[in-house]
């Protein structure tokens, strides 16, 4: 090992880790009613030796409208514009160019943006500034409020729904760490319910005209702010505000009507078994699905499915909910694990709509954490399927926007349990809906009175567009619909929806309040509802008039420096990663007591009782036996004795951030000789590398070699990476592939041989019982490495 390169600790492997551009987040929102409108303030700074070309994609919540831009740099407080996409990358470019400073905000994806800070400078410090607005719903009992932080690695290749760039596609980094503070004005009646907050500590304190939340200190951008509000049923309302010549009016309604039950329900249940799902995700998939099987009657049918890269059908077809059916349904949701590989929801979702048993479309109840890319086939089978979708979205971080897409195309509908939520009440909710006729044919009227003679034509207005209206509604649930009129202005809204041989009723109704004050906000998120009805060139016409970022549109802030402090280097290009979505595939825990994970997914956790994130704890939770047995017991039988097998897809997670982790040696020029003598760096190497693992591997690698000395463990990671490689057929640059050899040089046939036995044993651990076992190849090859 003479000339293996020194490794270095992991507060250095990556110096733009080790001082990041991004420093900090503040975010300061405010809820009145159902609109909750947030200002995000990151904080940026370059802290190196080289001028810097900052992109950092972040995302936005679901169904959020970016309203404005603006930049604090050099002592200027500038505004951005939005122009046309190719005129703003042309005024990017030329910027640069010119040795000044341009920002550039742009849509990366569905619910991605990505900011792009050009030549910032050594010593400087940047803060971009933007706001965006969201319609809340009321769904059922409570209003949800989720405010995204990081954006979870996803499955597969962008696809045409992504118009990012290869180098705004955001990547993750189990080093990044960044600070995130928050505070909410809370006013009107959602003030006066009961506020929680699942996913962090905070508080709450009274304040003018309502109350004021407030995270606790310590919060990290590694999971999803997640508020709850339960207050009494919320009535319907309506506004009207002026926008130029015409008036727009937006109307919430929320349908309060007996809803029609169905004695029998077809439910395909559909699991999301990717290996994303390891640790707290698939335990709360358990836990959800559990409960529905206790929802289900003898009257009803169902099927159960699970998916990765493959589908696996449990039931070829829709069985009858019999007390037998039901045992075995119970049984196959305990031994549920995430052990399937990638995330091809798309084919499950065919193969699962394909099921045979009952003589009209089914329902689909999906649980999953939605983590994937190209979006756009899954919304469009949902579409043509004939399914209604519910899906249940897990995680710290799951992808919402998809979720609410699929339920929203197929007359669905979309709840989320972040850990620490109740998911025994958000499958209650979610039943409460499927076992609905929902209200369909929906029909909006307008009314310049409050008459309710249908024959008088001379009350109703029509409006000269409307946004669209969702194929279905259920009762407790809410509708947003905006419209807009250019000559008289309606006073009153109705909704209707057919109801068979009945014909039509009306199910909602609200009286419109006139706002005279100055605003654009409510004419801004209209134009942006409307977009996905319009070409491509109305589209851009609509985001250009109202300052939209769209996918034809970017915002665009230059800071032109004198000329004295113009950048003349070539910008290094430095991409901000995401901080690691807690609990991603099974890695760490949401919180320090070991069983809180298994509280979170039996009820509610109070914040005051959460525990603060350990995002420095890196471990698979997947791997402690003593978390999921605790689960498991309960579910299974009383005289199973349950299992943790190791996963395949957490394996391969693992190699990936290793490799990460060596490359960005490479990069930083972080490895130098290392000789044998160098106990401290090959202590380093072993300490970064444990950091990535899991606890069945670290202790796989602990028992490798007797001798606990730094260099031994650097031996027994080189030699599991090595056989890793060889396995996979992964990348690695040479340089690594070189370091690995030159560090198991001394290795011995002997010990390379037991070790190769312990890591296929690993690997086989996590294979589905009765698939086949890895083929003992590498050791004939061992030697050519």
């Amino acid at each position: 090992m003479k000339n293996f390169p020194q490794a270095v600790g992991m507060f250095a492997l990556d110096r733009a880790l080790a001082s990041p551009a991004l420093q900090s987040v503040h975010a300061s929102g405010r809820l009145d009613g159902l609109l909750f409108d947030l200002t995000v303030r990151q904080t940026y700074r370059n802290a190196g030796k080289r001028t810097l070309e900052v992109v950092y994609t972040f995302p936005l919540a679901s169904g959020a409208v970016l309203l404005g831009l603006d930049v604090e740099l050099g002592g200027k407080r500038l505004a951005g514009v939005v122009q046309a996409k190719p005129d703003a990358e042309r005024r990017y470019e030329q910027a640069m160019a010119d040795g000044d400073s341009p920002i550039l905000l742009e849509r990366a994806a569905d619910g991605l943006y990505t900011a792009n800070l050009g030549n910032l400078k050594p010593g400087d410090e940047a803060v971009i500034e933007y706001r965006y607005c969201q319609l809340l719903a009321f769904e059922q009992d409570r209003v949800r409020l989720c405010i995204p932080t990081t954006i979870a690695p996803r499955y597969g290749k962008p696809g045409s729904d992504t118009t990012a760039s290869p180098h705004q596609m955001p990547e993750e980094s189990l080093f990044a760490k960044y600070p995130v503070s928050l505070t909410l004005d809370v006013t009107g009646a959602l003030a006066q319910g009961e506020i929680g907050c699942a996913t962090h500590p905070c508080s709450i304190k009274p304040a003018p005209g309502g109350v004021q939340f407030a995270l606790g200190r310590g919060a990290r951008m590694d999971r999803d702010v997640v508020i709850t509000l339960a207050v009494p049923a919320l009535a319907s309302f309506a506004h009207s505000v002026a926008d130029d010549a015409e008036r727009v009016v937006l109307a919430s309604l929320q349908p309060r009507m007996a809803p029609v039950v169905r004695e029998r329900i077809d439910l395909k249940l559909l699991v999301d078994c990717s290996g994303s799902m390891a640790g707290q995700s698939i335990a709360s998939a358990r836990v959800a699905l559990q409960h529905v099987a206790d929802q289900l009657r003898e009257a009803d049918s169902f099927s159960f499915s699970r998916f990765g890269s493959e589908v696996k059908h449990d039931f070829q077809r829709l069985a009858p909910a019999r007390s037998a059916n039901l045992k075995m349904l119970r049984a196959n949701i305990a031994a549920t694990d995430a052990d399937l590989g990638g995330t091809e929801m798309h084919a499950a979702l065919e193969s699962t709509f394909a099921l045979r048993g009952s003589s009209e479309p089914a329902d689909v109840l999906i649980v999953t954490d939605g983590e994937i890319w190209n979006t756009e086939p899954l919304v469009a089978a949902a579409r043509a399927s004939g399914h209604r979708i519910f899906a249940v979205g897990v995680g710290a971080a799951p992808a919402e926007s998809l979720l609410r897409r699929l339920a929203e195309a197929s007359g669905g509908a979309c709840e989320l349990a972040a850990p620490g939520e109740s998911l025994q009440a958000a499958i209650e909710r979610m039943f409460a809906r499927i076992r609905q006729q929902a209200s369909t044919r929906l029909r909006l009227q307008w009314r310049i009175d409050e008459s309710r003679d249908e024959s008088d034509d001379e009350t109703i207005c029509a409006p000269g567009w409307t946004s669209p209206v969702p194929v279905s509604v259920f009762s407790g649930d809410t509708l947003h619909v905006f419209a807009g009129f250019a000559d008289r202005a309606p006073t009153h809204v109705r909704l209707f929806t057919e109801d068979g041989a009945n014909g039509e009723r009306e199910i909602a109704s609200a009286r419109i309040e006139l706002h005279s004050q100055a605003g654009d906000t409510l004419p801004r998120m209209a134009a942006a509802s409307r977009l996905g009805a319009c070409t491509e060139t109305q589209a851009l016409a609509l985001a250009l008039r109202y300052q939209l970022v769209t996918e034809h549109t970017h915002c665009i802030v230059v800071h032109e420096r004198a000329d004295a402090d113009k950048a003349h280097e070539f910008a290094q290009l430095h991409r901000v990663p995401q901080m690691m979505a807690a609990g991603f595939g099974g890695m760490g825990r949401l919180g320090g007591d070991p069983f809180a994970s298994d509280r979170s997914v039996f009820g509610n956790v109070s914040h005051s009782a959460l525990p603060v994130s350990e995002p420095d704890r890196l471990c698979f939770s997947v791997s402690d036996s003593s978390y999921f047995d605790s689960i498991l017991v309960g579910l299974d039988s009383p005289d199973s004795t349950p299992t943790v097998p190791a996963s395949i897809e957490s394996l391969r997670a693992v190699l990936d951030m290793a490799l990460r982790a060596l490359e960005a040696m490479v990069e930083q020029e972080a490895l130098h000789a290392m000789a044998d003598s160098d106990e401290e760096a090959a202590g380093s190497l072993a300490r970064t590398l444990d950091a990535c693992g899991d606890a069945r591997l670290v202790d796989c690698i602990d028992g490798l070699f007797a001798s606990g000395w730094a260099r031994a463990r650097a031996w027994a990671w080189a030699l599991w990476l090595r056989w890793m490689l060889d396995l996979t057929g992964a990348d690695a640059s040479p340089e690594v592939r070189s370091a690995l050899t030159a560090l198991t040089a001394s290795v011995s046939e002997a010990q390379r041989e037991d070790a190769e036995q312990r890591f296929e044993d690993l690997w086989n651990a996590g294979r589905p019982l009765g698939a086949g076992r890895v083929v003992r190849r590498l050791r004939s090859r061992s030697s050519q490495v």
